[in-house]
């Protein structure tokens, strides 16, 4: 018996019963559905109908209630699910080691971490030389970000293009996420082109917070 023959089997074995139930349920019960057949005739006509959409009313609510509830265990399940990804969003980042990894790899590790710190539709932008990542704040800013595996002269050559396509833009805000230090110089350019920036030991801190959370 295939898959098809067997569900309209079912299908009927289904209808059969409910027909043989409610056949059982009048036989046995008819006298009381008579009674109760003869006491709504004699109603009047506009209590009848008042009883009628009282009903209708009465079976809307039980829907709408069973339907609120399944909202409510969905976007309780949802809920988490989310708290679950977080979570192994910051085991991951505790994991990895910055100073064993690839530039394209330290790019996704950067988005994670800003997701971490509630930057919204973080989006990991690859092929553009002047920046690594766009982010969104919880204020609606848009946020330019660089990822550096760099120190020194490089690092501050990153800082400029980001600038510049800040200015290219219309952007007010850049972020720099490094895993060496800033030297004065760099401290100094960053704060020339308004640029913020997470250096060797703020993003040590803020990953070994994560590290403190998930224990």
């Amino acid at each position: 018996m295939d898959d098809l023959t067997a569900q309209r089997v079912n299908k009927w074995l289904f209808w059969l019963m409910i027909t043989f139930f409610i056949g059982v349920t009048y036989l046995n019960f008819r006298v009381l559905f008579h009674g109760i057949a003869r006491m709504l005739w004699l109603l009047p006509f506009w209590l009848l109908l008042t009883l009628v959409v009282l009903i209708i009313l009465l079976i809307i609510h039980l829907i709408n209630k069973g339907e609120r509830e399944i909202n409510e265990l969905e976007t309780s399940l949802s809920d988490h699910q989310i708290k679950l990804l977080e979570m192994e969003r910051k085991i991951r980042l505790v994991r990895q080691d910055i100073n064993q990894i690839s530039n394209l790899g330290f790019k996704y590790y950067c988005a994670d971490l800003l997701r971490t710190l509630d930057y919204q539709e973080v989006k990991v932008i690859l092929n553009q030389d002047m920046i690594d990542i766009e982010a969104t704040q919880e204020d609606g800013t848009l946020v330019y970000v660089k990822c550096a595996l760099a120190s020194g002269e490089i690092l501050r050559h990153q800082m400029h293009k980001l600038h510049y396509k800040m200015l290219q833009d219309g952007i007010k805000k850049g972020l720099v996420l490094t895993n060496n230090e800033f030297s004065e110089e760099e401290q100094h350019w960053a704060s020339t082109f308004k640029i913020e920036y997470l250096n060797g030991e703020k993003l040590i801190g803020i990953v070994e917070s994560l590290l403190e959370y998930s224990n």
